[in-house]
């Protein structure tokens, strides 16, 4: 006996060029699905056999990729899958070791499925009473065609049935098929009971061209004996369309559940950053309250991310089943291969995978994370670990990870232990910049602990993990070694050569060892080999400061100027470069001509920045020294008035230097420092303005150092205070004009008993008058070196 199906689609066929078919399969509780990446429309038929099923394809020569079937799938429905061309076209073909029913469907307008039912067992080939039983299934495309144009001919027939058990003696050797159709009696026995002629094992195009016309046959027959009213149709509303038979296919699929929001839960939870409730916990608790966003450690558990397959072994079963039915992205697996790759390192290919996905995945935003904290892209970092500040536990190790700030700690041991916990080839990817961000958050000693960790545990040699030893000798000021460590990565054309040899830069320039020309040669070769990328524009500016300390202040700010024009660099790290070796650099070091020079003909690389104010009031203040009060101006008038005091009185000095009292007085209003009060005096002292002078020197409040200062240039005597010289003149000065008696002034006058004696002598005589000029002599020499030293 042989069961034949047969689907025909009467729409217009479509002849498929050769080419590679993928073919793919999925398990499901009551049915074995298999999916053909075929056109639908396609020119295709459907032969089942005792323990084969074959999906014939007319006049196409298809190349049917079969390698993953059974990856997915076990070989209980289904034993073997194999595909076949022959001189009419192509074959796939299915083993089956059951009588289980096939049924055929489009899906979408991409794919052929074929679904294989669960079935009884086959039956046996050694009964000579065996029987041919045949099975129709139609698919009805067009319908008003087949019928010949009859109104309303909504005839949809997905399934007509015919089950017949004869003999071949049954039927006239020369019966003609087409003929016992025309002429049998149109009942609905006579439909069940139609001879049909035995077919054999193996169909062919001929078989199936006259099973075609047999079947188009019975439809008329059977479309006219309807409209005769010998037998009734109800045929449905409209023809069904193709998306609802998908519907029914996919009601294996499990209803959607109700998602409960995950920072709901947390709020719910009465745990610490520790996992340990305890009674000094308390506020802690109440902090996670108001924390929705810190995660809880179980969600950073990475034990089961790998396992001892090898990572070559695991990537190639995971890929394998990563893509279901309809190479559509298998979420379960590729969110396992996706945590394979971020367990080993492979940030980029982590994140392709992940980015497949449909959106909705919850886990898939932290996977991203890990991804780009292990790979160093910490600007990039937008999902949970960016919250993760003052979490605690798992979470805020794995901020650390991924921060590039100094951050306050909640328990730093606790970070210690987390680390220590996790697979060894995770500890080596994001301990390096975990050393890096505990160092410069001061937790230099909890640095050093995870870094002995992957000392002791992790035998493999790693430059990143040496270049965070340096930076901690660095911080340790311990230079010698830091910089013989620095020097050796760097020499080693690894992956941290690049910090190391800038790491080696700072260090000496910060310590003021000395930079080289070896040095220079080497940034500059590195920056060359490395132009475009954030570590190659790192290198150039290094660059550039170790050619401004070697080659001079002019030569720095060209290069700048240089790359500024040339777009090599973003303008912000140009501009604050600028900013950095302008605030540093004095005409002392440079030469008064070379300084002025540099400066005036680049000051405009600071721009208009607040920011590059205090490099401004440094060349100000640089150039005023060097007699250009004028300059000074022009420097500083991007900052005046922004309420700098500093810049104010290196401006109002300006003013006072090229002879502008008003300005300067205007600019020092509401000052009251000591700088500004002696300012505002000498800018007084232009206007000979000696009443508002005389009335700042009375006010108290004033420093010794601004009275007697001015005082000096005023003769305001009686305001001279302190002792030494300065006193012992001004009492000289005074009694010039009067002198006091002695017992006004005792402290003033004391020690200065020859001043007194020759200012008023008893008695007028020659011996008089020659002390009388030799105290003038030693007054002058006393009133120029006090002049001197003022």
């Amino acid at each position: 006996m042989i069961r034949l199906l047969v689907l025909v689609l009467l729409a217009p066929q479509v002849l498929l060029a050769q080419t590679t078919v993928t073919v793919r399969s999925g398990e499901h509780d009551d049915f074995t699905r298999i999916v053909v990446g075929v056109d639908p429309d396609s020119d295709w038929q459907l032969v089942e056999t005792r323990g084969e099923i074959a999906l014939v394809f007319s006049e196409q020569f298809l190349d049917f990729e079969t390698g993953t079937v059974f990856d997915r799938i076990p070989k209980t429905r289904i034993l073997s899958i194999t595909g076949s061309q022959s001189e009419d076209g192509s074959i796939l073909s299915l083993e089956i070791p059951c009588a289980c029913p096939a049924k055929v469907f489009a899906f979408g307008g991409n794919y052929l499925v074929i679904d294989v039912r669960n079935g009884g067992a086959l039956e046996s080939l050694d009964d000579p009473s065996e029987s041919a039983s045949f099975r129709f299934d139609y698919w009805w495309q067009n319908n008003e065609a087949a019928i010949g144009g009859m109104e309303n001919a909504l005839l949809v027939l997905p399934r007509i049935g015919a089950n017949i058990t004869q003999t071949e003696n049954d039927i006239a050797p020369e019966q003609d098929q087409t003929e016992a159709v025309q002429n049998a009696p149109i009942t609905a026995l006579a439909i069940i009971d139609l001879p049909i002629e035995k077919t054999a094992t193996e169909p062919n195009a001929e078989m199936l061209a006259r099973l075609a016309e047999a079947q188009e046959q019975l439809l008329l027959q059977l479309a006219r004996a309807a409209d005769q009213g010998l037998i009734e149709f109800v045929p449905p509303k409209h023809a069904p369309p193709e998306e609802i038979v998908i519907e029914l296919e996919m009601v294996d699929d499990e209803p959607a559940q109700t998602v409960v929001d995950p920072s709901i839960l947390r709020q719910l939870s009465a745990r610490t950053a520790y996992d340990a409730v305890a009674e000094s916990d308390l506020a802690s608790i109440i902090n996670e309250f108001a924390m929705p966003q810190c995660m809880d450690n179980f969600e950073f558990d990475m034990t089961d991310w790998s396992n001892d397959q090898g990572f070559s072994a695991q990537v190639s079963s995971l890929r394998a089943n990563m893509f279901g039915e309809f190479d559509i992205m298998v979420e379960a697996e590729a969110i396992a291969l996706a945590k394979l790759y971020i367990t080993y390192g492979f940030s980029a290919e982590a994140e392709t995978v992940l980015a497949g996905l449909p959106e909705g995945a919850e886990i898939v935003p932290l996977l991203v994370d890990f991804a780009r904290v292990i790979d160093g892209d910490s600007w990039q970092i937008d999902g949970p670990l960016s919250l993760g500040v003052g979490c605690g536990g798992h979470h805020e190790m794995w901020f650390l990870a991924g921060a590039t700030e100094p951050q306050t700690i909640v328990d730093p041991q606790f970070i210690i232990d987390a680390f220590s916990g996790y697979p060894i080839e995770t500890r080596l990817l994001i301990g390096p910049n975990l050393v890096d961000i505990l160092r410069i958050s001061d937790q230099l000693e909890t640095a050093q602990i995870i870094l002995d960790i992957i000392h002791r545990a992790e035998p493999i040699e790693s430059s990143a993990v040496d270049l965070a030893n340096a930076m901690i000798l660095e911080t340790r000021e311990n230079i010698a070694e830091a910089s013989g460590l620095f020097e050796e990565i760097a020499d080693g054309y690894n992956e941290s050569s690049s910090e190391a040899l800038i790491g080696l830069v700072r260090t000496t320039l910060d310590f003021n060892l000395g930079v080289t020309e070896v040095m220079l040669t080497d940034l500059s070769a590195a920056a060359f080999a490395q132009h475009g990328t954030d570590i190659g524009n790192e290198l150039r500016l290094w660059e550039i400061r170790v050619s401004g300390q070697i080659n001079g202040l002019m030569t720095a700010l060209e290069m700048i100027d240089a790359d500024r024009r040339d777009e090599m660099l973003g303008r912000d790290d140009l501009q604050n470069l600028a900013i950095e070796i302008l605030g540093e650099y004095s005409a002392q070091e440079q030469g008064n001509l070379s300084y002025a020079e540099a400066v005036l003909t680049y000051q405009n690389l600071l721009g208009s920045a607040v920011n590059a104010d205090s490099a401004r009031i440094h060349m100000a203040s640089e150039l005023l020294g060097l007699g250009l009060p004028g300059a000074a101006l022009d420097v500083l008038a991007p900052t005046i008035y922004r309420g700098s005091a500093a810049a104010n009185l290196v401006a109002a000095q300006s003013y006072v230097a090229e002879f502008e009292p008003e300005k300067a007085l205007e600019i020092l209003t509401g000052d009251s420092s000591d700088a500004a009060t002696e300012l505002v005096l000498s800018a007084l002292l232009l206007k000979n303005d000696h009443t508002s002078i005389r009335e700042i020197l009375n006010n108290p409040v004033n420093s010794r150092f601004v009275q007697n200062s001015l005082a000096w240039r005023v003769g305001n005597w009686e305001n001279i205070q302190g002792n030494g010289r300065d006193v012992t003149l001004a009492a000289y000065m005074m009694g010039e004009r009067g002198l006091p008696a002695e017992a006004d002034f005792p402290d003033i006058l004391a020690g200065s008993a020859f001043l007194l004696e020759s200012v008023v002598p008893e008695v007028p005589n020659l011996q008089a008058a020659r002390t009388l000029l030799e105290v003038n002599r030693a007054s002058r020499l006393f009133i120029e070196s006090a002049l001197n030293n003022e």
